[in-house]
């Protein structure tokens, strides 16, 4: 999934080391959280240090479908129809 965290941090001229302090985790930790599969839990965490809402951490590519499933803890980002066939296909 891409997100937008580091382009929003730098909009509010936030360091990215900055907003690891505010959600009380270690520079690596946010890195590996941000390149992983983060929860909607985490998500909303970041989104609220930022001020900002969960859909704006989401990158978007024009023109695009964007839909965010949450089976569990864990995030599946839609952007296409191959992607709903897929998510699909776990589920069978």
């Amino acid at each position: 999934m891409g997100l937008r965290i580091k382009e929003i941090c730098k909009e509010k001229e936030l360091k990215m080391s900055d907003l690891a302090n505010k959600l009380g985790i270690s520079p690596v930790s946010l890195s590996a959280a941000i390149n992983g599969n983060p929860t909607v839990a985490w998500l909303q965490k970041v989104a609220d240090v930022l001020e900002v809402e969960v859909a704006d951490l989401i990158e978007r590519k024009e023109p695009s479908i964007t839909g965010v499933v949450l089976l569990g803890n864990d995030v599946h980002i839609l952007r296409c129809k191959e992607d709903i066939f897929t998510l699909s296909d776990k589920l069978k």
